[in-house]
């Protein structure tokens, strides 16, 4: 599958080793979902190789015709919607500021910036925890 090989190239090499430390220090106290805007064949390669995380993982669809083709096309977009996927999360840990509101919904936050989106946290009166 082309998802996973792009996963093991490609993913592997950007991911943020902090965070991953993170959530194995956490694993017997949380149960991780993966929720992220990407596409679900990238999230589904994600969920796969890294047992970090719970089988069940919510993403953007792609949109197949009735010949199961892929149309190039989304059938739901996720982006900026998480929110609306969790009434009240226990933990959202973040690196993407589309997380606000998702973040404002959750028990506990951890919130991981680059340098360039620290104001933009400051602005919403959100602590970033880890700058990468």
């Amino acid at each position: 599958m082309l998802a996973l090989k792009y996963h093991d190239n490609v993913l592997c090499n950007v991911k943020i080793p902090v965070v991953h430390e993170l959530i194995l220090k956490n694993r017997d106290v949380f149960d991780y979902k993966l929720c992220s805007a990407s596409l679900d064949i990238i999230i589904s390669a994600v969920v796969e190789r890294n047992d970090i995380f719970s089988k069940k993982y919510i993403s953007s669809k792609l949109e197949y015709d009735k010949n199961d083709i892929c149309t190039g096309k989304l059938a739901y977009d996720l982006l900026g919607k998480k929110a609306t996927e969790f009434n009240s999360p226990d933990w959202v840990i973040t690196d993407n500021i589309s997380d606000l509101e998702l973040i404002k919904k959750s028990k506990k936050s951890t919130v991981v910036s680059k340098r360039k989106n620290i104001n933009f946290w400051a602005q919403h009166g959100v602590k970033v925890d880890i700058i990468i």
